[in-house]
């Protein structure tokens, strides 16, 4: 696959570490949307689902940081790769949300609701779904960097399996 092929991420950063970079972002994202929709679940209901989910993302992100610092092997990376796409999933699918409600009820929004600044009305909310598709995008990427540095940890560990003389000494592929 193609995709998995990447060696940098973002074209200037070592893969390992824009995983590591990409696992901060994630664990400080969810930590911040945990807590920021956490405040309102006594007045609001419908913020426990979104705060449970971002609670699991902060657990998933702090998982990926345990992998990528102590156990840095194949199989607890690809764990977490797994893990990154459900984060991924989350974050398109809230930003899915934000652009549909925001396209539905654009004309009954007000400034407030929309866009919490003091842009044009229709502005602020043309800012919001931009922002939501770049959210998109880039949370797609990272769960594809995630990827990529799993493979190509596979890759190497696997090429290590392959000699007689690698540092774990004989391996089920390497005993005659």
């Amino acid at each position: 696959m193609a995709l998995t092929k990447i060696n940098k991420c973002c074209c200037c950063i070592p893969l390992k570490s824009g995983v590591v970079i990409i696992t901060l972002l994630w664990l400080i994202y969810g930590a911040y949307a945990t807590v920021a929709n956490a405040i309102y679940i006594s007045v609001y209901r419908r913020y426990i689902a979104v705060t449970i989910l971002y609670g699991i993302v902060t657990l998933g992100a702090t998982f990926g940081l345990y992998v990528l610092t102590f156990a840095n092997t194949y199989k607890m990376l690809r764990k977490y790769s797994i893990i990154a796409f459900f984060i991924a999933a989350v974050e398109i699918m809230n930003n899915l949300a934000t652009i549909i409600i925001i396209a539905l009820y654009k004309q009954t929004f007000s400034l407030k609701k929309c866009a919490y600044n003091n842009y044009d009305y229709y502005g602020g909310c043309n800012i919001l779904i931009v922002i939501a598709v770049i959210s998109i995008l880039l949370s797609a990427y990272f769960s594809i960097v995630v990827l990529a540095y799993t493979k190509r940890r596979k890759s190497k560990e696997d090429a290590a399996a392959a000699t007689d003389d690698h540092p774990y000494g004989h391996t089920r592929a390497s005993v005659p």
